[in-house]
């Protein structure tokens, strides 16, 4: 869990196997705080070897760098890897600038953030870009919202779905109450309990983001 100025975040990644093709981060930037997270195609050692690399190369992308920047650093130092592993990311990374709330994000084939404002509506965050590894003709481009105080962001991979019917409602039931939970580690706890209670066939992982005062 990390608990900064402007903000609180909480996370958990279930494995479904021994090794973790996904996962999330939560770092410092200058504005506020950076947070991916991302899901490499198939399971085993060469997605999680991939899936670190993402990680890593993003955090040294990070460094003096606008978000644009540091999205296209990342992909242009990882495409040799890609393309040699055969496989794709699909990302979902952002910078919260913590005292403003404005919050700047590139969805790279990823579509399962939403953010939960304070009275309890959901806003799905629109994914208009290809994964890692699959970029065709169209760039990525970075869209900008804002996180009032009291909204909630959760990012989550794949695996949630499948604690709810499989499709992308899921996400919504996964978020829904979500507002009148306290912290954004009361998010996680209540969501980490109903994934521990069914037998998933992917990993699970869920980050929460709660704009505080």
């Amino acid at each position: 869990m990390f608990g900064g100025e402007g903000a609180h975040v909480a996370g958990f990644c279930l494995h479904a196997e021994a090794l973790c093709g996904e996962f999330y981060d939560v770092y410092n930037v200058g504005v506020g705080v950076a947070f991916p997270v991302a899901d490499v195609m198939g399971k085993g050692t060469g997605a999680a070897l991939i899936a670190e690399t993402v990680r890593a190369v993003l955090r040294s992308a990070s460094v003096e760098s606008d978000l644009e920047t540091t999205f296209r650093k990342a992909a242009a130092t990882l495409e040799g890897d890609l393309n040699n592993s055969g496989k794709f990311v699909t990302l979902f990374h952002a910078r919260l600038h913590t005292s403003t709330g404005s919050l700047e994000y590139v969805d790279a084939g990823h579509g399962l953030t939403t953010i939960i404002r304070a009275n309890g509506q959901p806003e799905l965050l629109a994914s208009e870009g290809f994964p890692l590894g699959l970029q065709m003709s169209e760039p990525w481009s970075v869209k900008t919202t804002r996180l009032e105080i009291g909204d909630t962001l959760i990012s989550a991979s794949d695996g949630v779905l499948d604690l709810f019917d499989g499709t992308i409602s899921g996400l919504a039931r996964a978020a829904s109450g979500a507002h009148k939970l306290t912290s954004a580690h009361a998010i996680v706890d209540a969501l980490k309990d109903l994934a521990v209670t069914h037998s998933v066939p992917d990993d699970v992982t869920i980050l929460v983001i709660r704009r505080s005062k």
